[in-house]
């Protein structure tokens, strides 16, 4: 290696064995099966003994969407306001430097929940993937041990579509219309009310997950903090939560619990705030947004401790696990931070780094990194490497000047590569054009997996793109408060100097087909499948939007295109079985819908259509069960529920039909109704 200055770390052999914190040396991580969780989790220590530490009765695990450790008092921000998250962290534990290892909502929730990185859960961005059933989750394991497990979601990006419900008694993903744009999430106080019903609906030992969303963009704190902040908006969203966590913090005093319960405060990620040219937060790997707080209080966590070792949201997890007893064997990637807890050292562990996100939605090249305690790197077209120690705010990029130091951290981040195995099931998956629509008005522009740029097209670093990011931000913004036309015009002159830009153009056809605007959707969607015809969702896009129009033998023939290039695309089976059954070939429309669950088993939208067509083909029964199965899978279905209750009148249930009516939430935004047309039951 290269010289390194008297205050970096070492980032060869010496310093660290085989990618510590990730397994033993030669050890290939596997998510663990669903079906051995049991056994894996049947030891649980014996109860504390005398001298022992008290173990936690409940675990109260809060997570605070997009929230920048630096902008909270007790990670040193004087213009703070956030009085109860700082008052915990005196009166627990706070950890100076954790880091998450992705800045996107689900994959960094998936890793903290998973204690996996996001190459072994599979969840490894927003929309377009979501955690597989076979990767195991922190709730299975503690409902394994008997606790009783629920969540309340405070954003759509974390609804069960996206897997995070597995273990959970409860997940309380029915997102209200409580902001001031549709369809983006629940305020914090819904959160807060949410999460107190939870924690009083049985007895302990349980564990609840709030996840507070607000922070997040658009930036709109209520009253009276928006004329409080009005220079400073999203300080005043992380004031608004700050109140709301105090008040959950209350709740568990009032109801005599607060001295049983671990207490876990932390984010998914931060938040750039223009800081390296990126105005929210996904692209880039800074600490902008990755440094998150991480805050503990209660049984097993000291007052007014405060560990400058690094911590990982991967951590988190075996580390609730052991102050409750339940570790029996590792989980994951992480490891228990306890020792630190006890004033013991741990060896230094690196933290595995990743942004998919510019890769996925735009065709730019992915972001993977390597964090030690002293250095980052990052892999891309124009490597970077910073040392953290001398440079906190990642302004001088070292990897030209340091060649062996960034060298010796691209081996040591393959050989932590060659240790993380992909999930055993399908992680990733396709967001209908309503699911792109919500994640554009949170910024994540045409989140859909398709290539942002055609085939044989160079592929860019994202720092290369930062103006194209700043215009990207303004269309989502546009978006987000219900300006389609002006998002519309940004789009085109975008696609004017982009033309080859796909990410645009299926955005451009999303907004217009959201204006109703079909036929200039249509032409769009074609211009898509033209320039990039060996993409399948190119087509299914424009098949989809043939749909609407009522074109279905042009549709029918897009979803062919589509299949004959990706014959697994569960969403191109479902929309063919429809386009089918407008024709009226029945049969067959049956055997393509049949297969879309057997490829796709937890696809709604397959369920549904499927109900609707047996009920045309006179199978009440059968139609009966995939409108349950619908209405589990989306409990907020308007199409399922109505087309359930319907069955249930016409079959001399009144009773429980009116029951599944009145159990209907207001959906803030559309919902994909039923696309085939079914004949009146008998008697309705």
């Amino acid at each position: 290696m290269g010289s390194t200055e008297s205050r970096s770390t070492p980032v060869g052999p010496a310093a660290s064995s085989a990618a510590p914190g990730v397994g033993r040396r030669g050890t290939r991580w596997r998510p663990v099966p669903r079906a051995a969780l049991a056994a894996a989790t049947s030891v649980v220590l014996a109860a504390c003994g005398a001298g022992e530490p008290r173990r936690p009765g409940n675990v109260l695990l809060i997570t605070i969407d997009t929230l920048r450790a630096d902008h909270l008092g007790a990670y040193g921000f004087p213009a703070a306001a956030t009085p109860r998250l700082d008052e915990l962290a005196r009166r627990g534990t706070r950890f100076q430097r954790a880091t998450a290892s992705t800045p996107i909502t689900l994959p960094s929730h998936a890793s903290l929940l998973t204690a996996l990185w996001p190459p072994s859960h599979g969840a490894r961005s927003n929309g377009a993937f979501r955690v597989p059933p076979e990767v195991s989750t922190l709730a299975e394991r503690l409902k394994a041990l008997g606790w009783r497990t629920a969540a309340v979601v405070g954003g759509d990006v974390l609804s069960r579509s996206y897997g995070l419900d597995q273990g959970f008694d409860a997940y309380r993903d029915d997102v209200q219309a409580q902001m001031d744009l549709p369809g983006n999430g629940r305020r914090a106080a819904e959160v807060t009310d949410v999460a107190l019903r939870l924690i009083g609906d049985g007895a302990g030992p349980w564990f609840v997950w709030a996840h507070y969303f607000d922070p997040h963009l658009p930036y709109a704190p209520p009253p009276p903090f928006d004329a409080r902040f009005a220079s400073s908006p999203y300080d005043g969203e992380v004031a608004y939560v700050d109140r709301e966590v105090g008040r959950l913090l209350d709740g568990l005093a009032a109801a005599g619990v607060a001295g049983d319960t671990l207490v876990v405060v932390t984010a998914d990620h931060g938040e750039s705030l223009g800081e390296h040219g990126e105005s929210t937060h996904g692209v880039f790997l800074y600490d902008a947004t990755l440094h998150v707080p991480l805050l503990l209080k209660g049984p097993g966590a000291p007052a007014g401790l405060e560990v400058q070792d690094p911590a990982r949201l991967v951590d988190v997890a075996p580390t609730l696990l052991d102050l409750i007893g339940g570790l029996a064997e590792p989980f994951g990637h992480g490891r228990s931070l306890v020792p630190l807890l006890r004033g013991e050292p741990l060896p230094e562990a690196d933290a595995y780094l990743e942004s998919l996100y510019g890769q996925v939605q735009f065709g730019w090249s992915p972001l993977i990194g390597l964090r030690t305690r002293a250095l980052k790197y990052v892999r891309a077209p124009i490597p970077e490497l910073y040392d953290l120690l001398d440079d906190p705010r990642e302004e001088r990029n070292l990897a030209g000047a340091r060649v062996d130091d960034a060298a010796e951290m691209e081996s040591r981040l393959r050989a932590l590569e060659a240790t993380l195995a992909p999930p055993s099931g399908e992680a990733r998956r396709l967001p209908d054009a309503e699911e792109r629509r919500r994640l554009a008005s949170l910024g994540y522009l045409a989140a859909g997996g398709t290539p942002a740029v055609a085939e044989g097209a160079a592929v860019p670093d994202p720092k290369e793109q930062i103006e194209m990011m700043a215009r990207v931000e303004e269309i989502t913004r546009a978006l987000g408060r219900g300006r389609a036309d002006d998002a519309i015009a940004g789009l085109r002159a975008l696609l004017a100097a982009r033309p080859d830009s796909t990410f645009a153009r299926l955005a451009l056809a999303d907004a217009l087909a959201g204006e109703g605007r079909h036929a200039e959707a249509n032409a769009e969607f074609a211009e898509m499948a033209r320039r990039v015809p060996g993409d399948p969702q190119a087509r299914l896009h424009f098949g989809i939007s043939l749909l609407k129009e009522g074109r279905f033998a042009d549709a029918r023939d897009q979803f062919l295109a589509a299949l004959a290039i990706l014959p697994d695309l569960a969403p191109a089976e479902e929309k063919l079985g429809v386009a089918l059954a407008q024709l009226g070939d029945l049969s067959a429309a049956r055997g393509h819908l049949e297969r879309a669950i057997a490829l796709a088993p937890n696809l709604p939208e397959a369920h549904l259509n499927l109900g609707v067509l047996l009920l045309q083909l006179g199978d009440a029964t059968l139609a009966e069960g995939h409108l349950r199965r619908a209405l589990e899978l989306r409990p907020n279905y308007p199409a399922a529920r109505s087309h359930l209750a319907r069955l249930l009148a016409a079959t001399g249930r009144r009773t429980e039909a009116e029951e599944i009516q009145s159990n209907a939430r207001p959906s803030p935004v559309r919902t994909p109704g039923a696309l085939l047309t079914d004949r009146p039951l008998s008697g309705s």
